[in-house]
């Protein structure tokens, strides 16, 4: 089916087509493969495509991003070959219910690492959600596909998208607004981590509301981490706080949980 891999399994499927595991011949490594449905040179689709491509390979060697190996053609059309996750998605850990606090502290560090160093390269993901935190070999959360992604410094390759999820689209997102920065994937992440801690996605209600968005009860030892996630989620981008220092946040809030960090 793909020039070079055998064993291959479907395992997903996306806004952007149909994802395989799958086993290369050379190596016997395990990849993701990404087909991509409906492309020709030269589609909106490709180009979307070719964004990622280019985000990936800006951010390889990442601990925390998923990493892109080639691009092939399948039968179908372009395809991408990725890392493989092995662990799914933490929509997947959501089943049972909110995640604990230590585990939510470590995937806060370990996705705000990621949207800090995409940022500090001009890459915004724009489509930060559960489904696409993905859990590692060694059990990190990998961050993938940046198949929406722009680069902030590019205009030329600024995208609109109707592949957001709107449970955790920013409000400039919604309004389909062309003020698109860093602070949009901050939005995302702080929608994202109210998911984790709560065990819902927010409603409308809830991000709507003035009173701001409640993220319900946490260890006392991260108490002055509710704040800032607060603030993620506010209705100004100005308000919002930087991916940078969201690191610090919770990297503080690691310290203080003491002998139950993870």
């Amino acid at each position: 089916m793909f020039k070079g891999y055998e064993e291959v399994e479907l395992i997903g499927e996306g806004g952007l087509g149909r994802v395989y595991r799958a086993r290369r011949a050379s190596t016997g490594g395990v990849l993701a493969i990404k087909e991509l449905r409906n492309v020709s040179e030269g589609s909106s689709a490709w180009h979307r495509a070719r964004r990622e491509l280019e985000a990936l390979l800006r951010l390889k060697g990442h601990p925390y991003v998923i990493s892109v190996e080639e691009i092939l053609e399948g039968p179908n059309g372009p395809c991408l070959v990725m890392e493989f996750a092995p662990g799914g998605s933490l929509m997947d850990r959501l089943c049972d219910g909110p995640l604990p606090t230590p585990e939510v502290v470590l995937i806060g560090q370990q996705v705000s690492e990621a949207l800090s160093a995409a940022h500090a390269l001009g890459i915004i993901h724009r489509d930060i959600k559960p489904p696409n935190l993905l859990i590692g070999s060694f059990g990190q959360v990998k961050v993938c596909d940046f198949g929406i992604a722009s680069l902030a410094r590019d205009d030329e390759l600024r995208t609109k998208t109707s592949a957001l999820t709107r449970a955790y689209a920013s409000p400039e997102e919604l309004d389909d607004s062309n003020d698109i920065s860093s602070a949009t994937d901050v939005y995302s992440f702080g929608a994202t981590m109210y998911h984790l801690m709560t065990g819902r996605g927010p409603s409308f209600r809830d991000r709507m509301g003035g009173g701001g968005v409640e993220f319900g009860v946490i260890d006392p030892a991260v108490d002055d981490l509710l704040p800032l996630l607060r603030a993620t989620m506010a209705h100004d981008p100005s308000d919002r706080p930087t991916a940078a220092s969201l690191v610090d946040a919770f990297d503080r809030a690691a310290a203080g949980l003491g002998s139950s960090r993870l």
